[in-house]
């Protein structure tokens, strides 16, 4: 349902009944990750590859903590860890292709992105991080279009409506930037990004009472 605050709570409350299930920090991590609170996702990765060091997921999200906490050489490490141990993890090279693209390393990342969608093109990471390569190099088009087919997927996750936004506005859409960031606010009514991508939004079209 997109409402992520409540289900890391969730996830909180089963590792305190079962704090020995690996399987419970690697969504928590990750969770934890898109919701910014990265140092606890971190701390919440690396107890899950203690625990389970063969476990390609659990490095997979301990890159992607890595990466959005801003530890880009680690991330980088952590993912190659995990397709090594998972060379069909197609989350694996998504999460890879993320922290290439924050290394400005245009060309591994464009190519490990799209290994993780012929992976898996149903997987909602690998569509948002191939849209995260493409907008990182300006190819605004391209990436809301991977941003539109990850929500295809998956449509209640605000953060993605949140790029796609953003994408919009580079392009000089800005009544589809309204409507991305009016459905972010709708999933999420407390993300402050939200409201600042509507408010440039309404501002671009020249509505500054609403903006």
């Amino acid at each position: 349902q997109g409402k992520l605050a409540e289900a890391i709570t969730a996830y909180e409350q089963a590792l305190a009944l079962d704090p020995d299930d690996v399987l419970l920090y690697i969504p928590l991590a990750r969770l934890l990750t898109l919701e910014g609170r990265t140092v606890e996702a971190v701390r919440h990765a690396q107890q899950a590859t203690g625990m389970a060091p063969e476990n390609a997921r659990a490095w997979a999200v301990l890159g992607m903590a890595y990466d959005w906490k801003g530890n880009v050489p680690e991330a980088i490490d952590a993912c190659k860890r995990a397709i090594e141990l998972d060379p069909t993890y197609a989350e694996g090279y998504a999460y890879l292709a993320e922290a290439y693209a924050d290394a400005v390393r245009w060309a591994e990342a464009t190519e490990t992105a799209q290994t993780a969608l012929q992976l898996d093109g149903h997987s909602v990471d690998a569509h948002r991080n191939y849209g995260y390569v493409l907008e990182r190099q300006a190819n605004y088009w391209e990436a809301v279009e991977a941003y539109e087919r990850a929500l295809e997927i998956h449509p209640n996750l605000a953060y993605i409506h949140i790029a796609a936004g953003r994408n919009y506005i580079a392009l000089g859409d800005f009544d589809a930037a309204v409507d991305s960031f009016q459905r972010a606010i709708e999933i999420n009514p407390d993300d402050a990004e939200a409201y600042s991508g509507l408010g440039r939004a309404y501002y671009d079209i020249g509505e500054y009472e609403q903006a």
